[in-house]
C-alpha cells in the first residue's frame, strides 16, 4: 500500500473482458488488507482499496467508477453510516456492502434503511464475502448482457400481519398454472408459522431443510419426483416443521434451491413472512415482482408507506413492486385516487372481499377460490392478474358469459 492509503490488486486478464470494480474503504489496515487478500481469487473483479479518512475518498470513488463499495463502519459507526449515505447520494447505481466490529440489531438496520445490501460482522467471514461478491457481479454481468431466462419468480409480501400473503400467493399460483399450462412452485419462506401447505392441501412430506440437507444430490428429475404436488399441479416447498430448526437456514441455501427451481419452473411465487430478515430480503433481490399487498385502511396504509420508502431506497422501481390492495370493496375502505395520493404509489390491482366467495371455506378445506367458486367475482381477479405475469388470457370457456366488466389493469396501468 503506497503513502495515499490505495492499494490496487491487478486484474487477471484470463477474466471478464469488463471486471466489475470493488472498492474497499476501510480505514483499519489490517481489515482492509484481510478483505483484499479474501478478494483476490474471485473472477471477474478488480479490486481497488483505500485506508485513508473517509472524506477523501469521494474523489477517488469518482475517479474509479466502482461497480460494488464495501465499507467498515471503522472506527465510529455513526460516522461510517453517515458516509454510506454521501456514497450512494454520489453514485446511486452502486452495490453497497458494510461491514461491522458487533453484529448490533440497531446498526444492521440503519444500513439496510439507507440501502446497504450485505452486513458483514468483523473479522469477516471469507465464504460468506465470496458469495455475496460472486451474487453482486454475476447481478452486474447479467445487466451487461441479460441470460433467457425460462423462470419467474414473484414475491409475496405483507405490510401487516394478517394481509393474506398466503391467500394471494397460493391462489395466484393456482391462476398461473390454470391458465398457463405450465409448471409453478410455491415456496413458502415463513419457516416458523406458515400454513401455505395447508392452504393447498399437501401434506408436508419434504420441507426446505430435507432439502438443503442433500442440495448436491438435488436435480430437476428428484425435484419433480419428491416434492409434493396438489390436485392443481402445483408443486409446494414448505419450511421446517418445528419452529427452532428454521434457524439452519440462511441466504446461502435460499440462493441455492432458486437456482435449481429455475431450471424447472416457469413460474415460483414465493410467500413470506411480513418481516424484513435476511431471508426475505434475499427473497426479494432475486424477484422479478414483488406484489406488496396491502389492506385499504389507515394503519395499513401507514405501514406500506415505510415499506415502500425502503424498497425504494433498496434500488426496487414500480415495474418490480406492484401493489396489490387485498378484501377491498368493504363499505368505509379507502378509495384508489386517495389512497394513490396518501401512499404516492400507484394501486396496481384490487382484490375484491374474501368474505362474498367464502374464502373461510377454501382455506378451512385446503381448496382455492378458483376450484371452489369459479365464477366468483375473486376467482376472477386473480386470473386476471394472473394475465399481467404470463402474458396470456383465459381461455374463452373459462371466461363468464355475460359481458365483462373492464380489466382492473386498465385502471391502475398505463
Amino acid at each position: 500500500m503506497n503513502s495515499t492509503g490505495i492499494k490496487t490488486v491487478p486484474r487477471d486478464t484470463d477474466n471478464r473482458q469488463n471486471p466489475t470494480l470493488v472498492a474497499v474503504i476501510d480505514p483499519d489496515e489490517n481489515s482492509n488488507h484481510n478483505l483484499t487478500a479474501m478478494l483476490q481469487d474471485i473472477p471477474g473483479i478488480e479490486v481497488n482499496s483505500l485506508a485513508q479518512d473517509l472524506d477523501q475518498c469521494i474523489p477517488m470513488l469518482r475517479k474509479w467508477d466502482p461497480g460494488l463499495v464495501i465499507l467498515n463502519l471503522y472506527p465510529a459507526v455513526e460516522t461510517g453510516l453517515e458516509f454510506a449515505k454521501k456514497i450512494l447520494r454520489h453514485f446511486p447505481g452502486v452495490v453497497l456492502f458494510v461491514s461491522a466490529a458487533k453484529a448490533d440489531a440497531g446498526t444492521i438496520l440503519q444500513a439496510m434503511r439507507i440501502g446497504a445490501r450485505e452486513f458483514f460482522v468483523q473479522p469477516v467471514r471469507k465464504e460468506e464475502l465470496v458469495l455475496a461478491v460472486r451474487k453482486a457481479v454475476q447481478v452486474r454481468n447479467d445487466k451487461v448482457n441479460p441470460p433467457q431466462v425460462k423462470s419467474k419468480v414473484i414475491t409475496v409480501f405483507g405490510t401487516k400481519g394478517g394481509a393474506g400473503t398466503t391467500t394471494v400467493a397460493a391462489n395466484t399460483a393456482s391462476a398461473l398454472a390454470r391458465h398457463s399450462g405450465v409448471n409453478v412452485a410455491l415456496l413458502d419462506l415463513n419457516f416458523q408459522f406458515g400454513d401455505a401447505a395447508l392452504q393447498m392441501s399437501v401434506k408436508n412430506q419434504y420441507s426446505i431443510l430435507d432439502m438443503i440437507g442433500r442440495i448436491d444430490q438435488v436435480d430437476a428429475r428428484v425435484l419433480r419426483e419428491t416434492l409434493s404436488r396438489n390436485p392443481q399441479h402445483i408443486t409446494l416447498l414448505s419450511g421446517p416443521s418445528k419452529i427452532e430448526d428454521a434457524e439452519h437456514i440462511d441466504c446461502g441455501h435460499l440462493d441455492q434451491i432458486l437456482s435449481l427451481f429455475r431450471h424447472v419452473f416457469e413460474f415460483i411465487l414465493i410467500d413470506t413472512n411480513h418481516v424484513l430478515n435476511d431471508i426475505t430480503i434475499k427473497a426479494l433481490d432475486e424477484s422479478d415482482h414483488v406484489l406488496v399487498v396491502a389492506a385499504p385502511d389507515v394503519p395499513t396504509i401507514c405501514n406500506t408507506t415505510r415499506c415502500l420508502d425502503l424498497f425504494k431506497k433498496m434500488g426496487y422501481d414500480r415495474e418490480k413492486v406492484l401493489l396489490v390492495i387485498n378484501r377491498s370493496n368493504r363499505l368505509g375502505e379507502i378509495d384508489n385516487p386517495t389512497m394513490e395520493k396518501m401512499l404516492e404509489y400507484p394501486v396496481f390491482w384490487r382484490l375484491p372481499d374474501h368474505e362474498e366467495a367464502g374464502m373461510a371455506a377454501c382455506m378451512n378445506k385446503g381448496i382455492p377460490i378458483l376450484k371452489m367458486a369459479p365464477r366468483s367475482k375473486l376467482s376472477e381477479s386473480f386470473i386476471r392478474m394472473s394475465e399481467h405475469f404470463n402474458g396470456t388470457t383465459a381461455p374463452p370457456e373459462k371466461k363468464r358469459k355475460k359481458q365483462q366488466k373492464p380489466r382492473f389493469l386498465n385502471k391502475f396501468i398505463s
